[in-house]
C-alpha cells in the first residue's frame, strides 16, 4: 500500500463512521460478483491471472450479515452472476478481454462452476439473481434479474454450457441473448425476467456491495448515481484484487457517488428501522 492509499484508506474511514435514514420498502441490495472464479482458490482469478483475491474472502462475512440483516428487514436481496462467454458479450467487450489474453471460456463460462455464487451466498437463499454478460449491472439487453425458483426451466437452461446453445435454437428455445432482450421489454415491475432499471421502478437506494471495487462494481455504482439512485456502499463488504486501485476508486464513489458507511452501522441503522 503506497502513502497515497494510506490517505485514501484514513479518509474513507472518516467518511463511513456516521449512521444513516434508510427505508427499507425504497431500498435493493446488490451484491456484485461474488462468484467461485473470484472468490475461490480454485477460481480463474488467483489461478490463471495470479490475482491477490484475500480481500474478497475477507468480505464475505460481512455481505452475509448484512443479507441477513436486509431480509428482516424486507430489503429485496439481488446476487449477481456473470456470464463471460464470448458468445453473450458485446463486440467491444470481447476485444478487451482479448486484449488482457483472456480466452473463451477461461472466466465465468456458462452451466460450470466458475460462474456459480458462491456457496455461503446462496445458502442465504437471495430472492433474485441477476445474470449479467458485461461490467455493469444495468447493461441494456446484456443483464436480467429473475426471481429464484420462479421460473425453473429457465434456471435449468443456466446451468446448460455454452456449447448447448445450438441445440437449444434448433429446438426453437430462447438463449440468453434473447432472454437479455425478454427483460427489457416485459411488463414493470413483475417477479419474473426483469432489467434492473424495471426493477427500480418504485425504488430510489441500492446498497452495493461484491467487487471488483475498480471494475463491475464500480460500475453499478456509476450507472445508479447516473441514474439519480442513492446509492450506500458498506466500505467493508466491497472488494478488489488490486489494493490501490481498490481505495482510490472507493475514495471517489464517497465523494462523487455514494454514501460510505461500515456494515455494522449499515445493520444498526437497519434495526432502527
Amino acid at each position: 500500500m503506497n502513502s497515497q492509499t494510506e490517505i485514501y484508506k484514513q479518509q474513507i474511514e472518516g467518511m463511513a463512521k456516521g449512521q444513516i435514514t434508510i427505508d427499507p420498502r425504497r431500498t435493493l441490495l446488490l451484491v456484485v460478483d461474488m462468484v467461485n472464479d473470484g472468490c475461490r482458490d480454485e477460481g480463474s482469478f488467483k489461478k490463471m491471472m495470479n490475482a491477490d483475491i484475500s480481500m474478497f474472502q475477507a468480505i464475505e462475512p460481512n455481505i452475509i450479515a448484512l443479507m441477513r440483516a436486509c431480509k428482516t428487514a424486507g430489503i429485496p436481496r439481488v446476487c449477481v452472476q456473470s456470464i463471460y462467454d464470448f458468445a453473450y458479450l458485446s463486440e467491444a467487450m470481447r476485444q478487451r478481454f482479448e486484449a488482457m489474453g483472456i480466452q473463451d471460456g477461461q472466466i465465468a463460462p456458462k452451466g460450470q462452476w466458475g460462474s456459480k455464487i458462491i456457496d455461503s451466498l446462496m445458502d442465504e437463499k437471495p430472492e433474485y439473481i441477476m445474470i449479467k454478460s458485461h461490467y455493469s449491472a444495468f447493461a441494456k439487453n446484456r443483464s436480467l434479474m429473475y426471481k429464484v425458483g420462479l421460473d425453473t426451466k429457465f434456471e435449468e437452461y443456466l446451468q446448460l454450457p455454452v456449447e448447448y446453445d445450438k441445440e437449444t435454437q434448433t429446438n426453437k428455445k430462447r438463449i440468453l441473448k434473447e432472454y437479455f432482450q425478454d427483460a427489457e421489454i416485459g411488463p414493470l415491475c413483475t417477479d419474473r425476467l426483469i432489467s434492473l432499471d424495471r426493477f427500480m421502478c418504485q425504488r430510489n437506494t441500492l446498497i452495493i456491495t461484491g467487487g471488483s471495487t475498480h471494475v463491475c462494481e464500480d460500475a453499478a455504482v456509476s450507472a445508479a448515481s447516473e441514474r439519480g439512485y442513492h446509492v450506500i456502499e458498506p466500505i467493508d463488504a466491497v472488494a478488489s484484487e488490486d489494493v490501490d486501485k481498490h481505495y482510490a476508486y472507493l475514495h471517489n464513489h464517497g465523494i462523487f457517488k455514494s454514501e460510505l458507511i461500515t456494515t455494522a452501522n449499515l445493520i444498526e441503522s437497519l434495526k432502527r428501522f
